[in-house]
């Protein structure tokens, strides 16, 4: 089984992939490899445009869905925070041209292997604010981020993205309790399809 979790940053993805690896058995793929980040800035300093980055994201998880691949192959469960509901997203958000429809995202043609079921982390603005302030990680693009309305964006583009995404409100929730809401999800989800 693949599981995703997606969210703007700060909703307390890493923390969730982790603690479901921990508790669950799941396999928790890394983030992008350096050469794959390296690409990528060299692309942003010569200015390449927002739908070539787009697809520049998406190379990485063409990466990572081979080795996702392989331990789906050995029976293993996989998660991994931030798939490409969430980098559909960003590309959206950060994209200059708004009026424009979140890109679709062909996973066969792409190669890129869909989740069996994906999790949408929310949270209120108070507590994401200060997340982020706590890790340091409020600068540039972060700060317009921080808005209501481009927050509503944001997970609508996600919404759009990946329907039928299962939302869990972490605002109010320790993150072994937003586990257990997966755990729950999962079960059921095995349950049905004979996993």
């Amino acid at each position: 089984m693949f599981v995703s979790i997606e969210g703007i940053d700060g909703v307390g993805k890493s923390t969730s992939a982790a603690l479901l690896a921990e508790t669950s058995n799941f396999i928790k793929i890394p983030k992008r490899s350096n050469n794959y980040i390296n690409i990528i800035d060299k692309a942003k300093a010569h200015g390449v445009n927002e739908t070539t980055l787009f697809f520049l994201y998406l190379s990485g998880a063409v990466e990572q869905s081979i080795l996702i691949h392989e331990h789906l192959k050995n029976g293993q469960d996989v998660v991994v925070a931030r798939w490409t509901a969430t980098q559909a997203a960003s590309h959206h958000f950060h994209s200059k041209i708004k009026s424009q429809d979140p890109l679709e995202i062909d996973y066969k043609f792409l190669n890129i292997i869909k989740p069996d079921i994906s999790f949408l982390l929310l949270l209120n603005d108070t507590v994401r604010s200060e997340r982020m302030r706590n890790r340091g990680e409020i600068v540039g693009n972060d700060l317009k981020s921080l808005a209501t309305e481009a927050q509503n964006l944001f997970l609508e583009v996600i919404r759009k993205v990946n329907p039928g995404i299962i939302e869990i409100d972490t605002s109010l929730i320790a993150p072994s309790q937003v586990v257990k809401i997966m755990q729950s999800h999962i079960g059921a989800y095995k349950s049905s399809h004979g996993m």
